[in-house]
């Protein structure tokens, strides 16, 4: 049995028109209940205060738990939440 209510980190990829002139996608680390909602999580990222020309031609390249390793060969963009640490004097 699977916990429906577990948060799980998923990493999305995420292309436009820049794809046409060579250039890389984004990639984006969230964390989610589900591929869903990661995805939708990444694409509010990707298009905030954008203007509207970049929402033409945006393509999901794919969606995976996890996260890559350090030494995958790109970055992304680290958008997980971050447990607050309290710091004792």
């Amino acid at each position: 049995m699977t916990d429906d209510f577990a948060l799980t980190d998923y990493t999305v990829t995420i292309s436009g028109t820049e794809r046409e002139a060579g250039h890389a996608p984004f990639t984006y680390v969230v964390t989610a209940h589900n591929w869903q909602t990661a995805v939708e999580y990444a694409l509010h990222a990707h298009v905030d205060g954008a203007p509207p020309w970049r929402f033409l031609g945006l393509r999901i390249e794919s969606t995976e738990v996890g996260v890559h390793s350090d030494d995958c060969g790109y970055a992304w963009n680290d958008l997980r939440r971050r447990k607050e640490v309290a710091i004792e004097p």
